[in-house]
């Protein structure tokens, strides 16, 4: 039988769910190169942030404010 009393970690928020999790600053901004050189859609994203929630880096075509 599970143990029922096992703690649940609360569920990512829908944004961190639908993007694509970097483990590391390093390869997040190694895509934001590559689709700077080759773009291939017309949202381009501008930077790599830090996710409080999956401890990854996600891409964001929103300026650094």
């Amino acid at each position: 039988m599970a143990n029922r009393y096992r703690y649940l970690r609360p569920s990512r928020p829908r944004a961190c769910r639908t993007k694509r999790r970097f483990p590391t600053q390093q390869a997040a901004a190694a895509r934001l190169a590559e689709i700077a050189a080759a773009p291939r859609t017309r949202v381009i994203p501008h930077r790599a942030y830090p996710c409080e929630w999956c401890s990854g880096w996600h891409l964001s075509s929103k300026e650094a404010a």
